[in-house]
This record gives C-alpha cells, structure tokens and sequence, in this order.
C-alpha cells in the first residue's frame, strides 16, 4: 500500500454497477486502488434489508469490539447505524456496506474485506462525504 492519507473536503464515490435479487455491488476508485462494496439489494429502503438510497451521506470514523475501526454512514432518512465493515456475503450485512478487495458476482460475495477496510483506515480522513450513484 502506498502510504498517502486523505486529508479535507474529500467525498468517496461509490459506483454501483452490478444488482441481483441477493445483493448490490458498487465500487470506489481510491487514488491507488478499486474497493468493491457489497449491500444487500435494494427493498425500499427497508431498516436492516435494504441498500441505501443514492445520494450524498456523511461519514464518521467509529470504534466499537465487533468490527474495531470502522465508517459510521449518517443522514439516512428513515435509517441509523448503517456502517461500512468487514464481510463477505449477502449474509454478512443487514443494511450496511461490506468493502474488498475482489468481487465474485456469481457468488455474490467480495473477499478481502479486512484488506480493503484496513486500507480505507489507513487512507481517509476521520470524517468525509459518501457519494453514491447508480450505473445500471
């Protein structure tokens, strides 16, 4: 890993492209690097079930035993507590966004989550804004 951090006014831009009854999958072109996200698919913006909306999001670094550092997404109508953290399956997320470093749409998965999230720790700001947009 190159070792450059972010530092103000930066906004990710998470690039949805890829969608199946099971699972949503974008992905953000950081200045040396792709990470792939996975959410589940989009179920109307239901609490734990669904993808969020497109739109434009603050997001705060978080602590907390389960996932350590982490990304807290925040200004979500209708949501709270929807993270950015280590996972690799459809399975592994109830409404929050799952980073690696590889993506397999046939199994709906990403891998390397703990890479990919490591890296975004070590490369963004403490607090930035969340692009996302859709690309179908």
């Amino acid at each position: 890993m190159n070792n450059y951090k972010i530092t103000e006014n930066f906004t990710l831009k998470i690039e949805r492209f890829y969608y199946d009854e099971k699972c949503t999958i974008g992905r953000a072109d950081l200045k040396d690097r792709v990470i792939y996200f996975l959410e589940p698919p989009w179920r109307d913006n239901k609490r734990f079930k669904s993808c969020i909306p497109t739109g434009i999001y603050t997001v705060k670094k978080r602590w907390s035993p389960k996932y350590k550092w982490h990304w807290h997404i925040k200004g979500v109508k209708g949501r709270t507590f929807i993270l950015i953290h280590t996972g690799n399956y459809p399975k592994n997320t109830t409404g929050c966004l799952l980073p690696g470093l590889l993506i397999d749409m046939y199994m709906d998965k990403v891998s390397y989550s703990r890479k990919a999230l490591n890296y975004l720790n070590s490369v963004l700001p403490d607090k930035f804004e969340l692009e996302i947009v859709e690309d179908f």
